[in-house]
């Protein structure tokens, strides 16, 4: 099934959740891939983003190389520094309140859309109470 978008989005943030459906090229991953491979969109990961891929791929006893390869040719890294672990740690504060799955590298991830002006894609449902999410159905 493809999704038609009604927004156009510029600066998308792709969290974790996603990046694994589409590098699996499940039904939820073929969901996304036309806003992903769109070329109206410019695509931005966390690097807590990447530590999640890497960390699922090890456990999945898969090398993480290919992928984290592919996310830096398809999106531009946004590195952790000390401005973006402030914003992140008052959003992780909020996310608890809302939600108690919400967690610190998902703060990262909400941080990081507000720092570009941009909406994160997601399939997890502890990113539902922050207004710069997209949850496919």
């Amino acid at each position: 099934m493809t999704l038609k978008w009604r927004v156009i989005v510029t600066k998308l943030i792709v969290d974790t959740s996603v990046w694994i459906e589409y590098f699996a090229d499940s039904a939820r991953g073929k969901q996304v891939a036309s806003l992903i491979d769109s070329p109206h969109a410019e695509l931005f990961v966390p690097a807590s983003v990447i530590a999640e891929v890497v960390k699922i791929h090890i456990d999945k006893k898969k090398d993480p190389v290919p992928v984290v390869e592919a996310l830096q040719n398809l999106s531009s890294i946004v590195p952790l520094d000390v401005d973006l672990a402030f914003v992140a740690a008052k959003l992780y504060n909020f996310g608890r309140i809302k939600n108690s799955s919400f967690g610190m590298l998902d703060a990262f991830v909400i941080a990081t859309a507000r720092e570009v002006g941009g909406k994160v894609l997601t399939f997890d449902n502890s990113f539902r109470p922050f207004k710069e999410t997209i949850i496919p159905v």
